[in-house]
């Protein structure tokens, strides 16, 4: 079943497929882009166009046997004022027997114009470290919503995240990681989501995240807030430092999920010696013409 085929009363219970297999939806998938290694770590890119109610869905695979996902991103390439986010996390492919999270990452989008919806894979390949793939139905409820995904334990940090809205035309508005009340300050205990739902709190919502124990010192970066003004579309970067390696990241910028679009969320490459983007994390956001104005910052979760 095809994530093109919800439909705008109804919510669409994704968590009844477990191996749903997006556009080039498996581990080994031919058309995704490597775009390189570095460290531990491999990336991989996969853009599909918009379709049938101008929803596009991209599936970037790790590559092969012996990859899981520890992390990916997210973005729609049409036009800022018709286009937005609706799903940014780990994927099953068909291609295993298990329904493990760890194949790749998922991308979808509603949109026009533009190359249509791309999604980032992040994948490790080192065993001694654990990875566990959470998931949080989030229950009915305002039109505006916004929850959260945790670890099995405080002993895993969260890397990285998601979240899907199902219904069609609903949009999510930001994605980041939090900081429980514990004795450190770095935002490793859980993940958060906010999107618009245009079945008025009664459709499907979800968030998703990657937990690892055993992946070495979790460091995230919070870049510098910038301008976000009504009607404008707002870009955000913030870069890991030096001998670590982006893994995850997060976008927020303020307002209610009515008010703004998230448009892309996903690592980039900075001015280094490869063309690898482990370097940082950059999102995109779209604030609704009408608005009050207000600002917007990312997250980069980095490793070494």
């Amino acid at each position: 079943m095809s994530l093109r085929r919800v439909a705008a009363t109804v919510a669409l219970l994704l968590l009844a497929l477990p191996n749903l297999a997006l556009a080039g939806g498996v581990a080994y998938n031919p058309g995704d882009r490597d775009l390189g290694t570095a460290g531990r770590f491999r990336y991989r890119v996969d853009t599909a166009a918009y379709g049938g109610a101008r929803f596009g869905e991209a599936f970037a695979g790790c590559g092969g046997q012996g990859w899981r996902a520890i992390g990916g991103g997210a973005a729609v390439l049409g036009d800022p004022d018709a286009s937005w986010l609706a799903v940014t996390r780990s994927g099953d492919s068909t291609v295993d027997v298990d329904t493990d999270r760890d194949d790749g990452w998922e991308a979808g989008g509603f949109g026009e114009g533009g190359e249509g919806v791309r999604s980032w894979s992040i994948c490790l390949r080192d065993d001694a470290v654990g990875l566990a793939y959470a998931r949080s139905e989030l229950p009915d409820g305002a039109a505006s919503r916004y929850g959260s995904a945790e670890c099995p334990t405080d002993a895993w940090a969260m890397v990285s995240g998601g979240g899907l809205i199902a219904t069609t035309g609903s949009w999510l508005a930001a994605s980041w990681p939090a900081d429980d009340a514990d004795a450190d300050a770095t935002l490793e205990d859980a993940w958060w989501i906010s999107a618009w739902d245009t079945l008025g709190g009664i459709g499907g919502l979800y968030v998703y995240g990657v937990c690892a124990i055993g992946a070495g010192p979790l460091t995230t970066r919070h870049g510098a807030e910038s301008a976000a003004d009504a009607g404008t579309t707002t870009t955000v970067e913030v870069r890991c430092t030096r001998k670590t390696h982006v893994v995850g990241g997060g976008a927020w910028i303020e307002g209610t999920a009515a008010e703004v679009r998230l448009l892309a969320s996903g690592p980039f490459d900075g001015p280094d010696a490869d063309r690898t983007p482990d370097d940082g994390w950059r999102v995109r956001l779209h604030r609704l013409p009408g608005t009050p104005a207000g600002s917007a910052s990312a997250w980069a979760t980095c490793l070494p």
